[in-house]
């Protein structure tokens, strides 16, 4: 089982790090920062509510 782990985040790293993925995910960042910037303000305000 540990060489199937080791294996998997060995694969992970070598996809993601091609230079085709790292380009995308650079266009992409600005998009995802205000996606999960507004999860989080969203989940903030909920505790906030419950408090």
């Amino acid at each position: 089982m540990l060489a199937l782990a080791g294996a998997w985040f060995a694969l992970t790293a070598l996809a993601t790090s091609s230079a085709v993925v790292v380009r995308a995910s650079d266009r992409a960042r600005t998009g995802i920062d205000r996606v999960l910037g507004a999860v989080f303000v969203g989940l903030g305000a909920t505790l906030l509510g419950h408090s």
